[in-house]
């Protein structure tokens, strides 16, 4: 959303309402010109139950906010509950437009979500999915989530197939810096959906061929401390190194000087750390979960929970990686995949269609 709103906010005034955590969390990607509402004034990531009357909160206080103007659009940036409640009530509270984002629908991956926290998740998935049929356009990333929607009877005429995207000219702007070098780099959230304990006995593996191997994991979440734990029980402290959240530059920085990027993940609704990876001119190795397809060949999939089979593809690109200089690594262009003020300026002509009908 923040790739997109920078275009919008060329033409359009935009108001923001997230929760303080959330503010200070991303505010490198925001913009002066926005205008903030808080939802919420906590500081602290809450990764318990806890969370539960929180998001509760949130909500009461999105739909109850003094806004200094009347929005022509509500835009819900996912379809969880706790942006498509509020979202549902401010559409018919200012009567007006309501847009909604659907990524992936968590429903269809029960397989590997477990405990309560995540079955309360797809029950308030099941209760989104009965507003946002209310909503004047549906914005989903791609044909799978369109074909979803459309056989749980969602109107048709209402789904736009966008896409995400990438910022080619900033990517190309960051220079590798030379003594930062990594064999393997993973970047994403820190859940377990993300396959990250089959990364750390991927890296085991590889260890075995290649003892003194490095990778590093950007990222941070509700696993991270757990995370940590497993690295020393594991003896992987000097091989892996967690980084944390780190800004957009320095991510880009650890990509272009790393050798391969692992990504055992098995959900994702669309993958934008695999298309940077890929651009940055990674090898990019990941678990088959169907949802690659706009990759074609610039990945290698692997079947879904088959640790063993990747740590020996890794190990082969190790091998054959080596023997390459950094500066044979050139900017990839992903044929399939637009730049992001593409798609912002394609999702805000709809927009603007859906206000001035």
């Amino acid at each position: 959303m923040f790739q997109v709103m920078k275009e919008w906010s060329k033409s359009h005034d935009i108001s923001l309402l997230i929760p303080l955590i959330g503010f200070l969390f991303c505010r490198p990607l925001l913009l002066e010109k926005y205008k903030v509402y808080f939802t919420s004034s906590g500081t602290k990531s809450i990764h318990s139950f806890r969370l539960i009357p929180d998001y509760f909160k949130r909500i009461i206080i999105s739909t109850l906010l003094h806004l200094d103007n009347k929005p022509n659009v509500i835009i819900c940036a996912t379809h969880m509950l706790f942006d498509i409640l509020p979202g549902f009530i401010l559409k018919f509270r200012f009567r007006t437009k309501l847009v909604v984002y659907v990524h992936h629908i968590i429903g269809k991956h029960v397989d590997h979500r477990r405990g309560i926290l995540s079955r309360i998740s797809i029950l308030g998935e099941k209760l989104s999915l009965l507003l946002i049929r209310t909503a004047n356009i549906i914005f989903v990333v791609n044909e799978e989530v369109r074909s979803d929607l459309i056989e749980m009877g969602f109107d048709q005429a209402k789904i736009r197939v966008s896409s995400n995207g990438l910022d080619y000219g900033y990517i190309a702007s960051i220079k590798p810096s030379y003594d930062t070098g990594y064999d393997g780099c993973f970047c994403g959230r820190l859940v377990k959906r993300k396959g990250i304990y089959d990364l750390i006995k991927i890296w085991k593996l590889v260890t075995r061929r290649y003892p003194n191997s490095r990778l590093v994991i950007v990222g941070d979440g509700p696993e991270y401390s757990s995370l940590s734990n497993k690295l020393k029980e594991m003896n992987l402290v000097e091989n892996i190194k967690l980084m944390g959240f780190i800004s957009e530059r320095d991510k880009f920085l650890i990509m272009k000087c790393a050798k391969i990027f692992i990504f055992p993940s098995y959900e994702e609704g669309w993958g934008i750390a695999v298309a940077e990876a890929i651009t940055c001119g990674l090898n990019v190795v990941l678990y088959d979960i169907g949802t690659y397809k706009v990759f074609g060949k610039n990945v290698i999939m692997v079947e879904k929970g088959n640790t063993t089979k990747m740590a020996e593809i890794v190990i082969d690109l190790i091998e054959r990686e080596s023997k390459k200089n950094i500066e044979e690594k050139k900017l990839v262009r992903i044929e399939s995949v637009l730049d992001w003020k593409e798609i912002a300026n394609k999702e805000l002509r709809d927009m603007d269609d859906l206000v001035h009908r």
